[in-house]
Formats: structure tokens, sequence, C-alpha cells
């Protein structure tokens, strides 16, 4: 897998407290850059399953704010999972970033249409991930104040 850091970091500060955020993916490699992108972030609030039968019954017991989900999970699809998670979707609770193989455009229109919020291919690169991230959690934009460099 290709992990790239760039050498600006923009930090979401303070907006990233009480974000709760669930990282579900069968690759453990993929998972923990994800976790380990999210702390760097300073987002405290993270569980990260690789199996993705937890996702609906997590949300009954610990309401996430945000889903990164494989919707290529060997285990049930990515759209089965999103339909479960219809209501707390369209109530705008949940918000979801769809990880989908390179070249899936029909993956992505399909996760699109099914709820979720952003998409982004793999492979995955830390700026754009955390871009979309970013741009669903603070749609109204980023403000400078909280950028920093390394």
């Amino acid at each position: 897998m290709n992990f790239t850091r760039s050498a600006h970091v923009h930090h979401l500060g303070t907006s990233a407290k009480g974000v709760r955020i669930l990282v579900a993916s069968e690759n453990p490699v993929e998972a923990q850059a994800l976790e380990t992108w999210l702390r760097n972030e300073r987002f405290e609030d993270i569980r990260v399953t690789s199996d993705v039968r937890e996702i609906a019954p997590l949300y009954g017991k610990w309401p996430y704010s945000l889903l990164i989900l494989d919707m290529h999970s060997q285990l049930i699809s990515g759209l089965g999972i999103l339909q479960a998670l219809d209501q707390p979707i369209t109530s705008t609770d949940l918000s979801v970033l769809a990880l989908i193989n390179p070249g899936a455009e029909q993956d992505r229109l399909a996760a699109m249409v099914a709820g979720a919020s952003a998409t982004v291919a793999r492979p995955l690169q830390r700026d754009a991930v955390m871009g979309h991230i970013r741009h669903i959690l603070m749609p109204d934009g980023f403000s400078k104040s909280n950028a920093t460099a390394p």
C-alpha cells in the first residue's frame, strides 16, 4: 500500500474534540494508517473494527458521527451497511467516508446514492483522506486559524 504524508499539515484543532469516529476496514495496515492520521489531527474518540458486522450494533451503543467505511468488505457489502444505517444517515446524524478501489466509478456512484458524504479511492493518501474529513465535518470551510506546519 502506498500511504503518503505531505510536508504541510492542517490540524482541525478544537473542532476534532467531541467527534466520534469509527474506522471499519478489513485491512489492518489501512486501518492503522487511518487511525494514526486521525490521532495526528487531534481526534481522540476513535474506534477501529475489522469486522463490518459490528458497524450497525456499535452505532446503537456508541453513536459515532463519522464512519470511514471499506466498501469492499468480504463479509457484507458496503452498500448493505449503508442501507442498514439509512436512518442515521438520512437524519444527518451520521456522515460516511467510503473507501473504494481504484477505477471503481460505479462503486463511487452507488456509495453516494446510498448516502455516503464522500468517497476516496485507494491507494489512500493522507491529504486526500483528511481533506474529505475536513469538508465533511466543516462544510462551511476550513479556518486558517487552525493551520499548523509540522
